[in-house]
């Protein structure tokens, strides 16, 4: 077994501190972006290839324009170099690369905590190149909210956005409300392309989880590169019903049956301590379901190469590894109460509320790197860079680097 990093071992260096908390977070291809929880709301969007000199390292800081107005959802959109925040009074507002107010989407009722874009596949295939910005096009936009008590304000919303090269001009247009998607607020929205054996193709597809014990797919049809907004149609493909409110979900490329043709799989936890394991390539088929794995299961991994799985435990403190194909479990580990996750080809990081940083090793589980009193808060967000660096934000106000030399 190799040696264990201590926390004194390890080198940490603070990207930003006195923020107050962290309201909205997006770990992008090349920058990550957060919200504050300062009086001014501030927006932080920050270049991760410069973190050795923070100071140089950020690109890009937008007070809020409201009076004592704080963020609560954040998304930089690295391509057509956009801001979109949403805020505490139920409105998304879009940045330039300046700092400059754009466009104002209206349409919640509630503070948007979940901000997602959809772009077509020559968008996609143009980022391959990393330096490519568009200087004009279209996108897709796709809010949600997890105000619970506002029952007319629980489901999708999409929004066109289109960039001129004109002045930069932004325009905009809420195109529909995907209806009857949910009882209570949304939890997550996650964007993928899955293969739908019932159209013979891969589709892009959005997926939204909520408070109500749902997971509903949307197929985005007639989706192409000429992106004409009015032929776009958007059809309920599966809805999926847990017990107990869904607290994390993935969506990852695996192989239940050991041939060379991967599935597309989504792993669901619940608050209540279940999981539900799908493959949505074999007809939406349930694979596999375990109940109280966890007094409640708080976020999840999924590792589709290695058919393993991993779901973090709040009240339990359990980290615990699994074998997709028949659910038998690998490992368990004491660590806290786990408040996110994150993971390398090789690694797994944890989070906790407790303000502690632990990465494992993926098959076995030993201990590798212990970031104990890096953060005196609860550590909110957790990613890694690579598989030598970890990035985390606490509630303590402070966003750092750690490198696992």
């Amino acid at each position: 077994m190799s040696k264990v990093l201590t926390s004194e071992e390890i080198q940490s260096r603070s990207v930003a501190r006195n923020l107050g908390g962290i309201r909205g977070w997006h770990f992008g291809n090349k920058y990550v972006t957060f919200g504050s929880n300062e009086s001014d709301g501030t927006v932080y969007v920050y270049d991760m290839g410069k973190f050795e000199n923070p100071n140089e390292a950020m690109f890009l800081m937008v007070r809020t324009p409201f009076n004592a107005i704080k963020p609560t959802s954040v998304y930089y959109e690295e391509q057509y170099q956009l801001l979109i925040v949403g805020y505490e009074n139920n409105l998304i507002i879009i940045f330039d690369k300046s700092g400059n107010k754009k466009a104002t989407l209206r349409g919640h009722h509630s503070p948007v905590t979940q901000l997602q874009v959809l772009k077509t596949n020559q968008d996609n295939n143009d980022w391959n190149d990393k330096s490519t910005i568009r200087t004009k096009g279209s996108f897709l936009l796709i809010s949600g909210s997890i105000d619970e008590l506002k029952k007319n304000d629980v489901d999708p919303v999409i929004w066109q956005i289109e960039k001129s090269d004109h002045n930069e001009t932004i325009y905009t247009k809420k195109i529909t409300k995907l209806d009857n998607c949910h009882q209570m607020g949304i939890t997550k929205i996650l964007i993928s392309n899955i293969y739908v054996t019932s159209l013979n193709k891969e589709i892009p597809v959005i997926i939204s989880s909520s408070l109500d014990g749902t997971v509903v797919i949307y197929s985005v049809e007639n989706f192409t590169n000429n992106f004409q907004v009015d032929k776009l149609t958007f059809k309920s493909l599966q809805k999926f019903n847990c017990e107990g409110g869904i607290s994390d979900f993935v969506i990852e490329q695996g192989d239940f049956t050991k041939t060379d043709l991967l599935d597309d799989i989504l792993l669901i936890t619940t608050y209540s301590g279940n999981v539900y394991l799908y493959n949505l390539s074999d007809n939406f088929t349930n694979k596999l379901t375990l109940t109280k794995v966890h007094n409640s299961c708080e976020s999840c991994l999924m590792d589709g190469e290695r058919m393993l799985f991993y779901t973090g435990g709040g009240t339990d403190s359990l980290l615990k590894g699994w074998n997709a194909i028949d659910g038998k479990l690998l490992f368990e580990i004491d660590i806290g109460f786990i408040t996110c996750l994150s993971q390398s080809p090789y690694k797994i990081v944890c989070g906790t509320q407790e303000g502690k940083i632990a990465v494992y090793d993926k098959i076995e589980g030993n201990l590798l790197a212990d970031l104990d009193q890096k953060h005196s808060a609860s550590v909110s967000h957790i990613e890694f860079m690579g598989n030598q660096i970890v990035l985390s934000g606490s509630e303590d106000g402070t966003v750092k680097f750690h490198i696992l030399k």
